[in-house]
């Protein structure tokens, strides 16, 4: 009976531990897939507002160039 416990109680800390170790790598790649996604993300937004800036300072330089003449 005790052997049957103990082979029982190994069973469910393996059991748990295996769950666990499910649980933290799905945890930690859902992680990951939000980090680049955030990184993909805000690297676009940084290219957007980079052409946008551009953009409006070359058109403030023609206008500042075109404007005296």
């Amino acid at each position: 009976f005790f052997f049957v416990c103990y082979f029982f109680s190994l069973f469910l800390y393996f059991f748990f531990v295996f769950f666990y170790f499910i649980y933290v790598v799905l945890c930690f790649l859902f992680i990951l897939l939000f980090v680049v996604f955030f990184f993909r993300f805000l690297f676009f937004c940084s290219f957007i507002f980079f052409f946008f800036f551009v953009f409006f300072f070359t058109f403030i330089f023609f206008l500042f160039i075109l404007l005296p003449s």
